[in-house]
């Protein structure tokens, strides 16, 4: 329900959030309630029920949580809200087969704490580089062996920029012309 706290505009633009997708009509947490509150953390609506699951178990701190028509709402958090939104959260998670997961250890893992800053950089407005978790032993894999090799590679360049600079110090000094012809093959 609307009190007096909340602008109009602001009202309508959290109705029109909400309308525009029909993900963000529902729960993404429960997927059976409507959505009446958001974890604005996560750019989520979730329900009324839910968002005392949200309280309980992750804190105001983890998951800052507010009813939609309720309460006045800064530019920020509108931000996050319209850079979030259900259907890309839940679109992410699915990625980790993470739909079904309770709320604590869902909004405790590494997949999500990712989200939540990638969710921030975006309403920010700041560029993101961090690289997204692996989503599976394959992406665990293939991400060591190419750092192996990454870091194969960068070896093998030091050891021949090594190797040229000790050439260069043999030249410079005279010894390589002492050393030549010393172990040539004799002909006899």
């Amino acid at each position: 329900m609307e009190t007096m706290n909340q602008p109009s505009k602001q009202t309508e633009l959290l109705r029109a959030i909400q309308q525009k997708d029909s993900y963000n009509k529902f729960c993404v947490d429960c997927n059976k309630n409507e959505s009446t509150h958001c974890s604005v953390t996560f750019g989520i609506l979730i329900c009324e029920e839910c968002a005392g699951k949200h309280l309980e178990l992750l804190g105001m701190e983890l998951s800052y949580v507010k009813p939609l028509y309720q309460d006045v709402w800064d530019t920020f958090q509108i931000k996050l809200l319209e850079n979030g939104g259900n259907k890309k959260f839940w679109d992410f998670i699915k990625q980790y087969n993470m739909e079904l997961k309770d709320i604590n250890a869902k909004f405790n893992s590494n997949p999500i704490k990712y989200y939540k800053k990638r969710l921030f950089a975006l309403a920010q407005g700041v560029e993101f580089n961090q690289e997204q978790p692996p989503r599976n032993a394959e992406e665990i894999l293939n991400r060591g062996v190419d750092g192996a090799k990454n870091l194969g590679k960068k070896a093998g360049e030091g050891i021949m920029k090594f190797g040229g600079l000790v050439g260069e110090k043999f030249e410079q000094s005279g010894v390589k012309e002492k050393f030549k012809g010393l172990f040539k093959k004799s002909n006899d």
